[in-house]
């Protein structure tokens, strides 16, 4: 085993002068000559991960920066991998159907910018003449794995280490088992989980497929100290003034050209190399920084990166500011129809995509067209047919967008609710052969669906909205600015899920904007909350709650269909794969909503039907975490404030498990003393574990319009209960009324 290091060579390294220079030094990485050594029963560990070199050679590559950051091996050896945390153990046992995965290897490729260096020179005797035997198409394809060689990008995470050419803490392991395809372990500080376990998923296409991340943990040692993140230590930008061009072309398209100020800054020392994401068909004209310096900066053709050489390592608390000149081709015409392909990525972004920041836009467009954008209109003109506007941010925000098209406005149309602009595209819709039939009950659902969550929660954190319509199948939701789909305004009548779709968006604005969720394990926050409340909203201001319960029987028919061999709400974008790409909204949506459902079945008052518990529950949760991120964790600390109990079993179920129960309910009615009937009722309970508890609504119809309604504990194989002597005969028994818990409730006679 490798422990302490032993006699160390020491490293002189430099930071890559351009991006071309260490991204050419990369791809030409081979095996060293005179750094080889043989290897027996070497183990290395690196978090989860357990490295067996049984016998073999190990080579070092060529140094990069004066650094050497490579090794391959050639031989037999065994990697295991064992996840940590109890979700994670679940995801690698739906996988390998095991909470260990050991695998056998004979070839691997190495990169690090961690102790693994002075841990080999310590352990190894390394000397001309060894060599593992590696060819140099299996280390491009280590690198393929992390990147696309036609656009030369490479995983940020293990380039930037190379572009530094200074300890990082990543640990990059290619392995080619003995038998299937390669798999990669990775461990970086960079991420808020960044030990993983990557595997290759096949698509059908010439590709081969891609590659998804199997498991995905913290290190040991825990996260760093305060909120837990995604990521941590990239750049960050406080500030943007971003001045966009978007003139009318000969063809009658929208180009775009655009520059930005950027105020960048770190939690950490950063570079000299950092990286932000940025549009993959933008390209860069010119980049300078603040005083006119011209920077190094480089974003190569449909790389979704953008490169960036600090003029120094900068230190925590300082800032330098750089200006970027970039165009491409963002805007995409469908007839009259405009669609903004990259409505996140059209301007340098840090790599997370979630930190915070102000934002100053001006934006020059044809004069015939109307443009909506977040933050607030300052001011507008028009010269020479060219509008221009200019907005700005009253706070930071996480991303920014805008829309453009030839729109009609339709007023605010709701008394009381915040004031909602709508932009519709008629002559869209006519040169596409459509009509926009429901414009005005999109403006009438919007703006009510405004009005019942300011009520429900609490005011939303803009204080103007625009709502605008997109040529996509999809929604997407800004501070102050809401895309919907062009295909909402087409019809009528779809059974409330256009309702829901549109409150769905609109519910944004609080679930998402006002409280933005912690980590990707927490989205459900975002989307199964907005989800929910678009439900509320149908039930409520539509009045209809037959299509509310009809939807949620929707959503249970798919989810019964997945049952626990779905990945728990708790795994986030993690939850769909190759061969179920629907699951993130099967899970993250309709489940996350189901788990409000649950809890509002759950809190409220059974004799009065009063749902003040749960409503005072929702509106607490909003105000109390509005303006900040919120985990499940916090949620659930709200739900107990709110209960009174501990509430740790149902989040343990329903959000970090995935077991779906299936009820066999029973009952049975039979005479009593005195005239009086005696009430028996029985579940059985199956395809969850022993200790899974739920507390089931259940209605008696005792006649005369008289309900009783109680709610029985249900665990373990079979539950039953008996009723006190009833006065009258009971007309009838409904088990998981009010759909309480989500779950297939089976009829069955007494005696089955």
């Amino acid at each position: 085993m490798l422990g302490a290091p032993g006699a160390l060579l020491a490293q002189s390294s430099t930071a890559a002068g351009t991006w071309d220079d260490a991204y050419a030094a990369v791809r030409g990485m081979m095996p060293e000559t005179g750094r080889g050594a043989a290897v027996s029963g070497l183990v290395l560990r690196r978090e989860a991960g357990t490295f067996t070199f049984s016998n073999g050679n190990l080579v070092l590559m060529t140094p990069i920066g004066g650094r050497v950051m490579g090794a391959a091996f050639r031989g037999t050896g065994t990697f295991t991998f064992s996840p940590t945390t109890d979700m994670e153990q679940q995801q690698l046992t739906r996988r390998h159907k095991g909470v260990t995965y050991s695998v056998s290897f004979d070839e691997a490729v190495f990169f690090f910018s961690d102790t693994t260096l002075p841990e080999l020179e310590g352990q190894l005797t390394f000397e001309p003449g060894v060599a593992p035997g590696i060819g140099k198409s299996r280390l491009s394809q280590a690198l393929d794995y992390l990147g696309e060689e036609q656009d030369h990008s490479i995983d940020p995470d293990v380039m930037l280490d190379f572009l530094n050419a200074a300890p990082g803490g990543m640990f990059y392991a290619h392995i080619i088992p003995t038998s299937g395809s390669p798999l990669v372990f990775m461990v970086t500080p960079r991420k808020g989980e960044g030990v993983e376990l990557r595997e290759r998923e096949r698509t059908g296409l010439a590709s081969g497929g891609y590659t998804t991340v199997t498991v995905k943990e913290g290190p040991a040692a825990g996260p760093a100290a305060g909120p837990a993140r995604d990521r941590q230590g990239d750049a960050l930008v406080r500030h943007y003034a971003l001045d966009v061009s978007l003139p009318s072309t000969g063809s009658g398209d929208i180009g775009f050209s655009a520059s930005a100020r950027m105020v960048i800054s770190g939690e950490v020392s950063l570079g000299p190399w950092v990286a932000f994401s940025l549009f993959g068909k933008f390209a860069i004209d010119s980049a300078l920084w603040v005083d006119g310096t011209p920077a190094i900066v480089e974003k190569k053709k449909n790389s979704p990166y953008l490169w960036v050489r600090l003029p120094r390592v900068l230190p925590v608390g300082e800032t330098v500011q750089l200006v970027v000149y970039y165009h491409g081709d963002l805007i995409d015409r469908y007839g009259d129809f405009f669609y903004i392909k990259g409505a996140t990525a059209w301007y340098p972004r840090p790599l997370s995509g979630r930190s915070l920041a102000t934002f100053e836009m001006i934006y020059h467009y044809p004069s015939n067209f109307l443009l909506a954008s977040v933050g607030e209109m300052m001011d507008s003109s028009t010269t020479n047919r060219v509008t221009t506007s200019r907005w700005a941010t009253a706070r930071p925000i996480r991303n920014a967008s805008f829309n453009i098209g030839m729109f009609k406005s339709y007023p605010p149309v709701e008394p009381g609710a915040p004031p909602v602009t709508v932009l519709v595209s008629e002559s869209g819709h006519r040169s596409v052969g459509s009509k926009a039939y429901s414009a005005t009950e999109v403006s009438q659902d919007i703006a009510r669906s405004m009005k019942l969550f300011t009520t429900m929660f609490g005011p939303p954190p803009a204080d103007n909205f625009y709502a605008t319509e997109i040529p996509a199948g999809h929604g997407e939701a800004f501070p102050g600015l809401i895309h919907l789909s062009m295909a909402t305004f087409d019809v009528t009548g779809t059974k409330g899920h256009n309702e829901v779709f549109r409150a769905h968006e609109v519910a944004h604005q609080w679930w998402g904007i006002g409280v933005d969720f912690a980590t990707y394990r927490d989205q459900w926050l975002s989307e199964g909350f907005s989800e929910f409340a678009a439900l509320w909203y149908l039930q409520t201001v539509r009045g209809d709650g037959k299509q509310y319960f009809e939807i949620l029987d929707d959503w249970k028919a798919d989810l019964l269909v997945r049952g626990d061999e779905a990945a728990p709400i708790g795994l986030g974008y993690r939850t769909r794969d190759g061969d179920n790409p629907g699951d993130y909204n099967l899970i993250v949506y309709e489940k996350g909503a189901w788990v409000l459902h649950m809890l509002r079945a759950m809190m409220i008052d059974l004799k009065t039907m009063n749902e003040d518990r749960f409503s005072g529950m929702m509106k607490d949760f909003y105000q109390t975490y509005r303006g900040k991120r919120a985990s499940t964790d916090d949620f659930q600390r709200m739900v107990q404030k709110h209960t009174g109990q501990d509430m740790g079993w149902f989040f343990a179920q329903w959000v970090y498990h995935s077991a779906i129960p299936t009820y066999r309910v029973a009952y049975q009615v039979s005479d009593g003393a005195d005239g009086k009937y005696v009430l028996r009722l029985r579940v059985r309970q199956e395809g969850v574990p022993d200790e899974f508890v739920a507390y089931m609504p259940v209605a008696i119809e005792m006649g005369k319009n008289e309900v009783v309604r109680i709610r029985m504990k249900v665990m373990g194989p079979t539950s039953e209960m008996e009723f006190p002597l009833l006065p009258t005969k009971p007309k009838s028994v409904k088990f998981n009324d009010l759909d309480g818990v989500l779950a297939d409730v089976k009829t069955v006679g007494w005696g089955g």
